[in-house]
Formats: C-alpha cells, sequence, structure tokens
C-alpha cells in the first residue's frame, strides 16, 4: 500500500479514533541511514490505543520541541506505520523525528497531528514513503 497525504477529515478521524501517551525521547540525536552524514533525528518512544473497530495503518504524529529560541514554531509532523495497532489494542512503538530547526529545547510532548498543524508541517512523498523505516514496533507492552 502507497502512503498517501492525509486529508483534514482524515487526520481527525484518526484523533478521535486513536490515543498517544508519550513514555520518552532521547536528546542524543542519530541518523535514520548509516549513509547519512548529518545525525539529525531524535528517538521517541510512545504507547498507542486504538480505541476504534477497524486496524490503523498509518498515523501521523506532531513532535513539538518545547523551551527553544523558536519557541511554538519548533514542531514537526512525523509518518509512522502502525499495522499491528488492531481494533482496541494498545502498541508501543519507537519512531524517528527530524529535528528541522537543530536547536537546543527544554523537553518535547507530542500529539497525533491536526490538521492546522500538518498544513504548517506538509510532509513530502518521499518523507511519507520513509514511515516504515522511521517506526520500530516495541512487543510485549500490556495495556
Amino acid at each position: 500500500m502507497k502512503p498517501h497525504e492525509p486529508s483534514p477529515s482524515q487526520l481527525e478521524e484518526l484523533r478521535q479514533a486513536v490515543s498517544v501517551a508519550l513514555v520518552g525521547y532521547d536528546r542524543n540525536l542519530e541518523r535514520l541511514y548509516p549513509a547519512d552524514v548529518l545525525t539529525r533525528y531524535n528517538r521517541i518512544t510512545a504507547d498507542f490505543h486504538n480505541q476504534s473497530a477497524s486496524s490503523v495503518a498509518m498515523l501521523f504524529v506532531t513532535v513539538h520541541r518545547d523551551g527553544s529560541k523558536i519557541g511554538a514554531a519548533n514542531f514537526y509532523t512525523v509518518p509512522i506505520s502502525v499495522p499491528e495497532l488492531t481494533a482496541g489494542s494498545t502498541c508501543r512503538y519507537e519512531f524517528l523525528s527530524f529535528d528541522s530547526f537543530n536547536l537546543p529545547f527544554d523537553g518535547i510532548r507530542i500529539n497525533l497531528t491536526t490538521p492546522h498543524e500538518y498544513e504548517q508541517r506538509r510532509l513530502s512523498k518521499q518523507y511519507l514513503e520513509r514511515a516504515s523505516d522511521l517506526t520500530k514496533y516495541v512487543p510485549s507492552v500490556a495495556a
């Protein structure tokens, strides 16, 4: 299945169907691919609970880096591949979030992306296609 850009209504449906809780993050930046020159990704761990009666294949998470000198504008949209997130399930994922500004920050908070946030940080087709490379399922997390 090819990834596609979400519509505002799809983003709202995902926000109604799934809840997210930040478990932790790593301040140390890392590469997405070994051949990448720069380390520009933070590793983030989060639990997702699918409250709907359907499976979810892809989510869009907004990562806010609070306390940086550019303020509220320091956020980025991350597409994450979540095929294990079946109806009624809770799953843990680690995912990599691109640090587009690369500035010091005090903390990270996350939420499922709103249509307004997506409009501000729209993803390229290439980045959407990287969702499975950005995401790692963490098995055996009790709900």
